[in-house]
């Protein structure tokens, strides 16, 4: 009966331990993110070259890098 509680702790301890470890750096993730916000900027251009003295047309748009929308 012992032998079988401590066989079957040996089992549930590891479990129970990573799934702290995973909550704990989850908690921190969100902390961070919360704190120091991302952001990405992509610059589209209308073309692929350019010559000198040609016209440069290009759109700029800025995405919360979490969840790549414009807020």
């Amino acid at each position: 009966m012992i032998k079988r509680f401590f066989i079957g702790l040996l089992f549930f301890v590891p479990f129970y331990t990573q799934a702290q470890l995973v909550d704990s750096v989850s908690k921190a993730l969100t902390n961070y993110v919360n704190q120091y916000p991302q952001e990405k900027m992509y610059v589209h251009l209308d073309r692929s070259g350019y010559s000198p003295g040609d016209t440069v047309w290009f759109k700029v748009y800025l995405l919360d890098a979490q969840n790549h929308s414009s807020d």
